[in-house]
């Protein structure tokens, strides 16, 4: 399954799961664990995983910023060279934005990959097949 999931998606397997409830060929939510309210929860939070605010990515700006200038704060206090210090400072805060960069997208990929193996997300794949079957 890919996130996020589009809106006609998820009204799709909505309306999937309303008309079928009582279909005995239809796929199950006790099969697979979960319950409305679960089903519920995990459609909205795949629809809306990727509509960050602009509240949420300036604080992601600042954070990188922040960890961006602190090793240049930190060559500032030493008393060799100008411009090697500076040099210094700024690879070193190129060097750590990268790391958090990185650690935020295995964060990402594998909380991606947890809900992907959800028993949520594997019902709705099987809703998902059920109805290509029928269209």
């Amino acid at each position: 399954m890919t996130f996020p999931l589009s809106d006609e998606t998820v009204s799709a397997i909505k309306t999937a799961v309303k008309e079928h409830a009582n279909d005995p060929d239809f796929p199950k939510m006790s099969d697979y664990d979960i319950d409305e309210d679960e089903l519920k929860d995990f459609l909205f939070d795949s629809q809306v995983i990727e509509e960050v605010t602009m509240e949420t990515e300036k604080k992601r700006l600042t954070r990188i910023g922040i960890i961006f200038v602190i090793p240049v704060a930190i060559m500032a206090c030493f008393t060799f060279d100008t411009k090697l210090r500076l040099l210094i400072g700024v690879c070193g805060g190129i060097v750590a934005c990268a790391i958090y960069l990185l650690l935020e997208k295995i964060y990402q990929h594998r909380q991606d990959k947890k809900r992907a193996e959800s028993g949520a997300a594997r019902y709705c794949d099987a809703v998902l097949e059920r109805l290509k079957v029928e269209g």
